[in-house]
């Protein structure tokens, strides 16, 4: 059961929700969930305000190869750098890739072409995870999806995403609470 505390404070899934401790959390897609973009999907959100949510799906790899694509724009690379399937972001904004990735201790998501350039010349090895498009959301529409068992909201730390194989995402996350992704029910209940 969830309850409104304030216009943007819920109650959900036992705990607090609200813009500002959406940012770094993820979502994982409900059994239920049947969009080819969502369905299976982790949401790392990489963007919030009292209006839109945004992400980036972490765990859906496209066909496309990150060094194919620097090879394209002329770029040069660390010799460090580690190749990676890019993933298929999301179903907005497709024509842009985006990039996820930590530097000096924080976390970067970024389409400039600066980040990029900075992360191909950088020592980043394998942490980061670039995708094409996005996800967005309305903050009040996401709040309903998640009331409506849509989406498991659950906090996570970006360096397990960051430090694990595309595969391993959605379990290392759901493994935090002890389950798997096949024990999770597409039927909401009650304790």
């Amino acid at each position: 059961m969830d309850y409104r505390i304030e216009d943007d404070l819920f109650i959900t899934h036992n705990c607090f929700m609200n813009s500002s401790n959406l940012l770094g959390s993820c979502l994982v897609a409900m059994p239920g969930v049947d969009d080819r973009y969502f369905q299976s999907s982790l949401i790392y959100i990489t963007y919030t305000d009292q209006s839109i949510v945004q992400g980036l799906i972490v765990n859906k790899p496209t066909d496309q190869y990150f060094s194919k694509l620097i090879d394209r724009m002329k770029l040069s690379i660390s010799p460090s750098f580690e190749d990676q399937r890019i993933m298929m972001g999301g179903p907005l904004h497709q024509d842009q890739l985006f990039l996820l990735y930590q530097s000096e201790g924080k976390m970067v998501f970024s389409s400039d072409f600066k980040d990029l350039q900075h992360m191909v010349d950088s020592d980043i090895t394998n942490d980061y995870i670039a995708g094409i498009g996005i996800c967005e959301w309305s903050f009040s529409d996401l709040l309903q999806e998640i009331k409506h068992n849509r989406w498991l909201f659950l906090h996570c730390h970006h360096e397990l995403l960051l430090q694990s194989h595309y595969s391993d995402r959605m379990n290392l996350v759901l493994s935090r609470l002890g389950i798997g992704f096949e024990q999770i029910s597409s039927e909401s209940g009650h304790a």
